[in-house]
């Protein structure tokens, strides 16, 4: 259960499962939450992935940013994603886990139904 209360305008807190953030303006703001959950979700997906490929990641980065439209609703209309992984493994190997991930991870699928692009890519250093 996520848990989030309000004071003084937009300041608060979100709290899950004990553990909690400061939230409004000045930290962290709804779409911060958002673009960390796609990186979580896609993480989660591409090392699924990459057991599947008897693959495996030493350590990773992913960055997740986007453009909202200036329309309302001010949905995402570009979403950029890029991991970094070091590995010992094949860098096209890895290429196709995180193509793979793309195409399973849900909350990627979601945002390609509402995003007019989506950019995605991986680098892999090599150990």
């Amino acid at each position: 259960m996520v848990l989030v209360r309000f004071h003084d305008g937009f300041q608060g807190s979100v709290t899950v499962n004990d553990q909690t953030i400061r939230y409004g303006k000045g930290h962290v703001m709804p779409y911060d939450l958002t673009y960390s959950a796609i990186a979580g979700c896609l993480y989660s997906t591409f090392l699924r992935e990459c057991e599947k490929e008897g693959l495996s990641v030493d350590h990773a980065e992913l960055n997740v940013n986007g453009e909202k439209r200036t329309t309302v609703p001010t949905t995402v209309r570009k979403l950029d994603i890029h991991l970094l992984v070091s590995s010992k493994d094949p860098e096209d190997r890895l290429r196709d886990a995180f193509h793979e991930a793309m195409k399973h991870c849900s909350m990627v699928q979601t945002f390609l139904k509402v995003a007019e692009e989506v950019n995605a890519e991986i680098v892999v250093q090599t150990l």
